[in-house]
């Protein structure tokens, strides 16, 4: 992705029509999409546990990543970081995944 398309991206996610929470999430999913390359299953099967926000870095484990190659640890750019913890202070839910579902305890790839 260009920047100018990831820019454009966020400021659909920014768009007062959805609620403060979700335009949070939206972003934080597009930064760490971005940053990191993780796909759209990888990102919703994260856990909070992966993340350590003082070093900058995301733990993939081999089960989330197609093909089972070896675990990775990703390093994250510092506005994914103060995304990351901004969203995961405020968000409405606290459970292990990064990224909860409103009926299940995670989204769905299909949602992200």
């Amino acid at each position: 992705m260009k920047p100018e398309q990831v820019e454009a991206m966020r400021d659909v996610c920014l768009s007062e029509r959805f609620p403060t929470y979700l335009q949070d999430r939206n972003e934080v999913i597009i930064a760490l999409a971005y940053d990191t390359g993780l796909r759209a299953v990888e990102l919703v099967g994260l856990d909070v546990d992966y993340l350590d926000l003082d070093v900058g870095t995301v733990y993939l484990p081999s089960d989330l990543q197609k093909g089972s190659p070896p675990p990775a640890t990703l390093s994250l750019e510092r506005e994914t970081v103060r995304l990351l913890r901004r969203y995961l202070r405020d968000r409405w839910k606290d459970v292990d995944a990064v990224f909860p579902a409103r009926s299940s305890p995670r989204l769905h790839d299909t949602f992200a």
